[in-house]
């Protein structure tokens, strides 16, 4: 079969893009949908699973590691006047904020010196 008439040879053109575009449609349409059937049967099967209670052993298991324990920072403190430490607040480890009071001293030689200088 000759094709003498550009018409005819355009028509035969569209006639088999669309035939090939309906093919590749109909072959991708049908693998999605076998890709959605199969997912959901995979995901709605059901399947066992092994389960194992755990429960109290009984025994404490008591591990001892010899060490020696050093401080990590190490702060000195200094009072404005000498006198006798009345009072300490404070324990190792403990946090402290900015104006807590931490240790107190005997004030009585500071309020003498006040007195009669």
């Amino acid at each position: 079969m000759r094709i003498n008439n550009p018409l005819q040879h355009t028509t035969l053109a569209i006639v088999l893009t669309s035939t090939t575009i309906a093919a590749l449609f109909s072959v991708v349409t049908e693998t999605y949908a076998q890709s959605i059937e199969s997912t959901t049967t995979f995901s709605s099967r059901v399947r066992p699973v092994k389960l194992i209670q755990v429960g109290n052993v009984g025994t404490q298991i008591h591990k001892t590691f010899p060490a020696k324990v050093a401080a990590n920072q190490q702060v000195d403190l200094a009072f404005r006047i000498n006198g006798q430490l009345t009072q300490l607040n404070l324990l190792a480890g403990q946090k402290v904020n900015k104006g807590d009071v931490l240790a107190q001293l005997d004030n009585r030689d500071a309020k003498n010196a006040l007195l009669y200088p």
